[in-house]
């Protein structure tokens, strides 16, 4: 049941195509190689396929971090892959790439490595989304539910609370309820996994897409 909800979440809130602009999301961006990664970069990641700009957030050392749609098919809405890159200077780091067939969503985004404070723009981001659709009391529901009732364990993770807390869609000193033993495993699992960044060199670029090493707690 907890890899189901994490995954209808993630289908409908997180991948949604839009920046932070003040408290207004923007619209979907489709962009075009080599955009601002250099063409071999681009080549190898996109290749020709469609790409949608998601997010593009600066952080306070100057770095910039990018969560990008590439569609498969782009007939079929469901081919898109995710990516996570950060930009230092002229060095491009692929944070994480989707697994279309991984049954969890990506790992929390502070285990990117992605800063604290940039993370909780990015979650306010896809908050943003639902409030905009549902409106503030709606969405403000829509969480609670998620974690009083539901239990799902991805509203569990820090940012996306802290998110959630700015955007008054929780009280600003609310904790979580305790979870079942078993959910209260799975969310240290969950919360522990660790992502090594890998630098996209274009000297040692071949033509296939790098991949990523991803490790939870227990293996």
């Amino acid at each position: 049941m907890f890899k189901l909800l994490l995954n209808l979440y993630w289908m409908i809130l997180l991948f949604i195509p839009f920046e932070l602009k003040g408290n207004e999301p923007a619209d979907v961006e489709y962009i075009t190689g080599p955009f601002e990664f250099g063409s071999k970069i681009w080549h190898v990641l996109f290749d020709n396929k469609p790409v949608a700009l998601l997010q593009k957030q600066k952080a306070a050392d100057g770095s910039l971090y990018y969560i990008l749609e590439k569609f498969e098919d782009p007939k079929d809405p469901h081919s898109a892959v995710s990516y996570y890159l950060k930009r230092v200077q002229d060095k491009i780091y692929l944070l994480y790439k989707e697994d279309t067939h991984a049954e969890q969503p990506p790992p929390p985004l502070i285990n990117m490595g992605i800063p604290w404070d940039t993370a909780v723009k990015i979650e306010k981001v896809n908050l943003l989304h639902k409030v905009n659709a549902m409106g503030m009391r709606n969405t403000s529901k829509w969480v609670m539910e998620n974690i009083t009732k539901h239990r799902n364990i991805y509203f569990y993770t820090p940012e996306f609370i802290e998110a959630a807390k700015k955007l008054k869609l929780l009280p600003k000193n609310y904790k979580p309820p305790p979870l079942l033993p078993k959910d209260e495993v799975e969310l240290e699992r969950y919360l522990s996994t660790k992502v090594t960044p890998k630098l996209i060199d274009p000297q040692l670029l071949g033509e296939e897409d790098p991949g990523m090493e991803i490790k939870s707690k227990d293996k």
